[in-house]
């Protein structure tokens, strides 16, 4: 059979898998399926058994964020707190409200060995660590003495956990808390062995969250007061401070106000007003008037007090804005400084409307500039009685100023102080409301039947987990094997024909050569039949008569595979000459029973060329042991005596069965393989691996062997998925049929 050597490394996983390739490795792998889902539920069950029995009271409660509204407020919406509900789980397995159930239920007392089981046995690490812990404690304690004195040594720790503490974190750790989707209901559930006892603490459990809360509410609402009635103190004295400095400050100034506002009226500046009016009309009738205003030197205000100013419409235009901005002036100076950004725009626009007058007398008093010269004098006294009106008033405005600083210091602190008193009497009043709606929804009541363990469920999930998991490690296993299990793999991978399959022998049935000799129809001869058939065929125009058997390793069954094809030809009425070019590990005189000091090494070495072919028990069936272990066995084979005799032994014999060493060890396979007609290659089902393999083709393939094809050792048919048995009553028939007529 020629095949090519890129052949060998054939990715057999591109091949198509089908269903009947699980099927067969389940088939294949059974042992470990049953073992592993055996113990998976033997485990399961003993855990299910051992594990004491726990039951679970459950609860409902609704539980509400409340936004408390003051006395003088309106309700208003409550605001989204995404960490309300959150907060309020953590509260209700808080320490502080579980070991309010244990004293509301004398836990640590009555039901105290329901929990704390002093007899309990220690754990090995549990007892390490109390050990090590002990021995820290007492170091610490050493070293205490010698510091602080013997008084150190009778201080309690104060780390050590009490009963009520050890119960609170056991309780704590088994409570359970669901929120309902889209709901501000939370299912409460709590598991214990005694199922009264959960019962009794959960119903606890909600009396203590609801006092938690409230206790909660009550020492805030508290602590709010006490600081709010601080502060308002503090405000108090603030005020009376600032009462007293205004008060001081008006006296000091003489300062006298009606609803903060200064009562002294500018009567002195209303009469120089009405003395410049005056002055104006008596201008107008004085006839002396138009020789004042020719005069040099004759003032603005002068000339506004001539009747022919007066009368002037655009003049009185322009007076009305200016009188307009003087009282603007007057109204912001009772409120600001003249330095204020309102005063100053307010005398720039007056400014404005003065130069437009200017600009209007200057027109008229090129008609009437004497008589504006003889009211002149008049105008200025006036003028400067005015300015120092206005004088006055500006500093009195200064001072209202300071006035209204002290006065608004005064309301600020009044403003806080009033609204602190208010907030305190509303707290008082307010200081129970929750701000937490808790409800009880449903009482929990005592179960009747534990929660877990549950038993049907954890058998159930035991033969489920056991079957997947075994059938799983099943399939691990078949990858990690790397071994040759099938003629298919053997054939798909390496393009070589599997003559035949000869299945594995148990034990109690005995040895496999003898089962050929005893036993003519069993299944392990029909194996060597179906062998013998191939070798016949293999060949279009003669079968070949030299045939080399070897293995990639030792202990595959070559050399039985030798003896037991040897005798199926020798049935078939051929004669065969066994050959054992096996001069390391030799075994062929054994298996016949050849009992002799000669054989092929010594022909080889010339030393003793007498007696080396022997007759055995068989019929038609010669053998040449392979003698005493020479130092070099391969340089004998290698000689032309081996080729010689293996000429002489073709032409006296119908077939020639050489057994040689295993390929991958040594070179006496390849060099056999070049004096015979064709090599036979013998693999031990699940024991040769591929690589194994692979290195083994590829040696006889680099010096072109004849490869003949495969002969599949060791199959196992129960465990490996083969239908072989079960044909053998046919296949006995047609092998007999077909041995006979060759």
């Amino acid at each position: 059979m020629s095949i090519n050597q890129a052949d060998i490394t054939t990715d057999h996983q591109e091949q198509e898998i089908h269903l009947r390739d699980y099927l067969r490795v389940i088939r294949k792998r059974q042992t470990v399926i049953y073992t592993f889902a055996g113990i998976i539920f033997a485990v399961t069950l003993l855990v299910t058994l051992a594990t004491s029995p726990l039951y679970r009271a459950e609860t409902q409660l609704l539980i509400e964020r409340n936004e408390p509204q003051g006395l003088m407020t309106n309700v208003g919406a409550t605001r989204y707190d995404p960490q309300f509900i959150a907060t309020q789980f953590e509260l209700i397995k808080s320490i502080n409200v579980i070991k309010r159930v244990i004293t509301m239920l004398g836990l640590d007392k009555s039901y105290r060995s329901e929990f704390i089981d002093d007899d309990q046995k220690k754990t090995y690490f549990g007892t390490v660590k109390e050990q090590v812990g002990a021995a820290i404690h007492d170091t610490l304690n050493f070293f205490k003495k010698d510091t602080l004195g013997e008084s150190a040594s009778s201080v309690s720790d104060p780390n050590k956990k009490t009963d009520a503490d050890l119960i609170a974190e056991m309780i704590s750790k088994k409570i359970t808390i669901k929120q309902r989707m889209d709901t501000n209901v939370v299912d409460i559930s709590y598991m214990h062995k005694n199922a009264e006892l959960a019962t009794m603490v959960l119903n606890a459990l909600s009396k203590a969250y609801m006092d938690e809360v409230q206790e909660i509410r009550m020492h805030t609402a508290n602590y709010t007061i006490a600081w709010m009635t601080t502060k308002a103190n503090e405000e108090k004295q603030k005020l009376q401070e600032s009462e007293k400095a205004l008060q001081d400050y008006t006296k000091e100034h003489n300062i006298v106000t009606i609803d903060n506002r200064i009562t002294i009226t500018p009567e002195q500046l209303t009469d120089y007003s009405a003395q410049f009016s005056k002055a104006k009309a008596q201008l107008e009738k004085d006839q002396e008037a138009y020789l004042q205003v020719t005069r040099a030197g004759v003032s603005t205000e002068d000339l506004e007090s001539l009747p022919g100013i007066v009368a002037n419409n655009a003049l009185k235009e322009i007076r009305a804005q200016i009188t307009l901005v003087d009282q603007k002036i007057s109204e912001l100076a009772k409120k600001f400084g003249i330095k204020h950004p309102m005063m100053i725009n307010a005398h720039e626009e007056r400014k404005i409307f003065v130069k437009k007058k200017n600009e209007e007398l200057q027109r008229i008093v090129d008609g009437i500039k004497k008589d504006y010269e003889l009211s002149q004098a008049n105008v200025r006294n006036i003028e400067k009685l005015l300015d120092k009106t206005k004088g006055e008033t500006m500093d009195l405005n200064e001072r209202f100023v300071q006035y209204s600083i002290l006065n608004r210091e005064v309301e600020t602190n009044r403003i806080l102080y009033d609204a602190l008193m208010k907030n305190i009497k509303e707290k008082s009043v307010t200081e129970q409301t929750q701000t937490v709606n808790i409800w009880v929804v449903a009482n929990a009541k005592t179960p009747e039947v534990p929660a877990t363990p549950n038993t049907k469920r954890n058998i159930m999930l035991g033969l489920i987990l056991g079957a997947f998991g075994g059938i799983g490690l099943a399939f691990f296993v078949e990858y990690l094997d790397n071994t040759i299990k099938s003629s298919e793999e053997v054939e798909r991978r390496y393009d070589l024909t599997v003559l035949g399959m000869v299945e594995l022998l148990a034990a109690k049935d005995g040895d496999v050569i003898k089962t050929v000799i005893d036993k003519p129809q069993s299944s392990i001869a029909e194996s060597y039949k179906i062998i013998q058939s191939a070798l016949l065929l293999s060949s279009a125009d003669a079968p070949p008569k030299r045939i080399h058997i070897t293995s990639m390793l030792p202990g595959e069954g070559k050399s039985t595979t030798v003896v037991n094809l040897a005798r199926t030809l020798a049935r078939a009425g051929f004669s065969v000459m066994v050959l054992d070019a096996d001069m390391r590990r030799p075994t062929i005189h054994k298996l016949f029973g050849v009992e002799t000091t000669n054989g092929l090494s010594t022909y080889l070495a010339g030393t003793d060329t007498s007696q080396i072919t022997f007759h055995t028990p068989e019929n038609n069936i010669h053998c040449i042991p392979a003698g005493p272990v020479p130092p070099m066995p391969s340089e004998l084979l290698s000689s032309p005596r081996m080729a010689s005799l293996l000429q002489s032994m073709e032409a006296e014999y119908d077939f020639v069965l050489i057994d040689s060493p295993p390929v991958i060890n040594v070179t006496d396979s390849m060099i056999l393989s070049k004096l015979v007609q064709g090599t036979l290659i013998v693999v031990k089902a699940n024991t040769t691996t591929y690589d194994q393999m692979d290195a083994g083709v590829k040696r006889l393939l680099n010096i072109q062997a004849h490869l003949l094809g495969v002969v599949l050792n060791g199959v196992d048919t129960k465990k490996g998925g083969y239908y072989y048995s079960q044909g053998y009553a046919y296949s006995s028939y047609y092998n007999s049929d077909t041995s006979e007529q060759a």
